[in-house]
């Protein structure tokens, strides 16, 4: 798994924030940190969207699907 989604999964844990607003950090701060369109980091019906589903196993959280512009790549 990527670092990035262990640490997020960590900072949530040991902060107490929920897993939903940890995920909203961890993928909009370096958004703004690079000027890209936060436009691309919302979930609006109707749009394709790129985006990664987990599952939750005896390891912690895997990536079960991958879609990328709303089609589904991996999984």
């Amino acid at each position: 798994g990527s670092q990035l989604l262990r640490d997020t999964f960590n900072f949530a844990r040991f902060s107490g924030t929920d897993q939903a607003k940890a995920f909203r950090l961890s993928t909009l701060n370096p958004v703004r940190k690079y000027g890209l369109d936060e436009s691309r980091t919302v979930l609006t019906e109707g749009k394709a969207a790129s985006f990664i589903t987990f599952t939750k196993g005896a390891d912690g959280y895997c990536p079960a699907d991958v879609y990328t512009e709303g089609q589904k790549v991996r999984g």
